[in-house]
């Protein structure tokens, strides 16, 4: 999938953008109390990155649409362990992509929050 991001913070950090250290990243975890490392986070952007569609992503990753004033987003765990606390937040781009609960139209997505505890 082609992946972007809304914020150009989340960008920086899931970039590695101050010389491939990931700190930022790693002030983002430690700031929502991850239980994992940044390596998981990359893991996860490398494997949406990967996949053709969000039809292709794991099932272990969850990938689920969400209600309410999130409607219209996605939401994929980080990981397994902690499933249902920290997640990647997205949307497709283009807003008429997912049809009918079919995953195979997503194929490019903007991430809006990159580790996010929305419950």
């Amino acid at each position: 999938m082609i992946l972007s991001f809304a914020s150009i913070v989340d960008e920086e950090a899931a970039n590695g953008a101050d010389d491939g250290t990931y700190s930022k990243l790693k002030r983002m975890l430690r700031k929502q109390k991850a239980t994992f490392g940044y390596e998981e986070v990359v893991m996860v952007l490398n494997e949406l990155a990967a996949a053709p569609s969000l039809k292709d992503v794991s099932r272990l990753r969850h990938p689920h649409p969400l209600k309410g004033n999130m409607k219209g987003c996605f939401a994929i765990d980080i990981d397994s362990k902690t499933r249902g606390r920290l997640r990647i937040v997205f949307r497709p781009t283009n807003k008429d992509s997912y049809k009918n609960g079919d995953f195979s139209t997503v194929r490019e997505i903007t991430i809006e929050k990159l580790v996010m505890d929305y419950h």
